[in-house]
């Protein structure tokens, strides 16, 4: 367990430490290459996701994991890692010392909740981070992706898509 918060540990063979192989494999999500979203992911799922360090950056890490799991995850991995992040939902996870603000923990869990095709708890936690999103000041950034995941989500129905055009008018 990375109890210590260092998270030394190596992940999927790529060497980095978990943030770094976190957003290594988002952007090779986005790059459509898969599969090395998927060993990722595999590697920080053992165990629990215990891989995660337990300090002031497990709820970002966390939201990052889940929407990594969003677009490859298995039904087994996104269920605990949705106990995981649970606890912080109704929360804007910023980093303790305000240099990084990651946005609504609201927002992966509907990514996870796709993932489980539970669609109406998904469309619910998506409005959430919308709305919370939209109440950080000066920050609209962080409201667009929420809209932008819950549209673009890898398991996303055509319901929840058809109203992004509608939440993309009150901006």
């Amino acid at each position: 367990m990375a109890q210590d918060g260092h998270c030394e540990a190596r992940v999927a063979g790529l060497g980095p430490p978990c943030a770094v192989t976190v957003h290594a494999s988002l952007a090779a999500v986005d790059a459509l290459d898969l599969d090395i979203g998927r060993v990722a992911l595999d590697a920080l799922a053992v165990d629990g996701y215990e891989i995660i360090p337990w300090n002031w950056g497990r709820p970002l890490m966390l939201r990052q994991v889940a929407e990594l799991c969003g677009h490859v995850g298995t039904a087994e991995q996104a269920t605990s890692l949705h106990e995981l992040l649970a606890p912080y939902d109704g929360q804007i996870l910023v980093a303790y010392n305000g240099t990084s603000i990651e946005g609504a923990a609201a927002r992966g869990l509907g990514q996870l909740e796709t993932v489980l095709e539970r669609y109406d708890e998904a469309e619910t936690h998506f409005e959430t981070a919308i709305a919370l999103e939209g109440g950080i000041g000066g920050v609209r950034s962080f409201r667009g992706r929420s809209i932008g995941t819950r549209g673009c989500c890898s398991r996303a129905t055509d319901r929840v898509i058809g109203r992004v055009s509608r939440c993309c008018s009150t901006m």
